[in-house]
């Protein structure tokens, strides 16, 4: 993509950019570092062919942007001043430059995790236009060169996936970016918790899908039972 042009669009410093005016709800990009600044990729496919012992010919990292509410003009500085630094950087717009057979995964922030690079690029772009209002939503994109099998390719996946605070992400690009959080139930009580027997309190934990161990439950009970 970067070596040609394209009837509808033009290259520019890396990037595909569709004709002026031209509009979508969601602008996804992509961003690299240039071979001699992929110190991450470097080091990844180091810990996947040594740690994991895994032969791969190579890894790829990326970052992904997804961004709405950002006007044409701004859209297109952003992407050479915020979301990329050029003389390090290639930048791709909507779809990634991958030789065939590569398998590639995303990686976002759980729900309620505090995405720092989303958060910087907002600002950013404010500083650029203060007339804007964007949303960002960041993913990182990794792509695995070289024959691997389903189980190695899920080994890498566990690896580089921290269940704690990440998961993985889908590869589609969403209509919006826009999230519609539906009104909050009222608390619920739970009338005699201090007191219930063992057996009423685990059915009681099951149905919650608490994010916390039966034993921690026992002591939430144990806390009220002896204040």
């Amino acid at each position: 993509m970067k070596n040609k042009e394209a009837s509808e669009g033009k290259i520019f410093s890396g990037a595909f950019f569709k004709k002026e005016g031209y509009k979508m709800s969601v602008r996804r990009v992509y961003v690299e570092k240039k071979k001699p600044y992929a110190v991450q990729a470097k080091h990844l496919r180091h810990d996947v062919r040594n740690f994991l012992g895994i032969k791969i010919d190579d890894m790829r990292v990326f970052i992904r942007y997804d961004s709405e509410n950002i006007s044409d003009a701004t859209f297109e500085t952003a992407c050479k001043t915020v979301f990329s630094e050029p003389p390090v950087d290639d930048i791709y717009q909507e779809e990634l430059p991958l030789d065939k057979g590569t398998r590639v995964f995303s990686v976002e922030f759980l729900p309620g995790q505090f995405d720092q690079r989303a958060d910087s690029a907002v600002q950013c772009i404010k500083f650029l236009n203060e007339n804007e209002d964007p949303i960002i939503q960041t993913a990182v994109v990794y792509a695995v060169i070289g024959n691997v099998t389903d189980e190695e390719f899920d080994r890498i996946k566990g690896y580089l996936i921290n269940p704690v605070d990440s998961r993985e992400a889908g590869m589609d690009k969403p209509d919006t970016l826009v999230v519609n959080y539906p009104e909050p139930e009222d608390v619920k009580t739970f009338d005699g918790f201090a007191d219930s027997p063992e057996a009423e309190l685990k059915k009681l934990y099951d149905s919650l899908g608490l994010a916390m161990t039966f034993k921690d439950f026992l002591h939430i009970q144990n806390y009220f039972k002896n204040d």
